[in-house]
């Protein structure tokens, strides 16, 4: 995926966490960060996608995919990515508000979305970002439905 300078990329955490693992999608979210290393995007996550993140990743330590010591380093990595990039202005990381969470409850009884997911979406739609990844296709439907551009980061453009 190319993208023009200064794109904002929303990454819900199921595009995000490809970065630091490996698997399907992950080559699209290594040129996302490539590029706003670069300075030619911007990566918008909400709070909660960090938190998520460490929780998906001490997950596949619990089933032995990793061992304790790649999870620690893991880990740091991410958070020290975080810090890094957040210092460049490239990477923005949305608060979870009050008016965020009140908004994400008309998605989750109408759209049957997650509270997580719904947040995310929410969070999505006032960072300003031009497109949210994710590989979740019912997110992914559901957040197109609103009006968000929306990128299956498993699939191909």
């Amino acid at each position: 995926m190319k993208s023009e300078r200064n794109n904002r990329f929303f990454l819900d955490t199921s595009a995000f966490f490809k970065e630091y693992h490996d698997e399907e999608g992950s080559v699209f979210v290594h040129e996302i960060f490539e590029q706003t290393k670069h300075g030619e995007a911007v990566i918008c996550i909400s709070l909660l996608t960090i938190s998520e993140v460490l929780n998906a990743l001490d997950k596949i330590r619990k089933r032995r995919i990793i061992s304790d010591y790649e999870c620690r380093i893991i880990a740091e990595g991410i958070l020290s990515d975080i810090v890094e990039l957040t210092k460049t202005g490239r990477f923005e990381i949305h608060d979870v508000t009050a008016a965020i969470i009140r908004a994400s409850w008309d998605l989750i009884l109408t759209n049957h979305l997650s509270a997580i997911d719904a947040i995310q979406v929410v969070t999505a739609q006032g960072s300003g970002a031009d497109l949210f990844l994710a590989a979740d296709r019912y997110l992914l439907s559901q957040a197109s439905d609103i009006c968000l551009r929306t990128w299956n980061v498993e699939e191909n453009l």
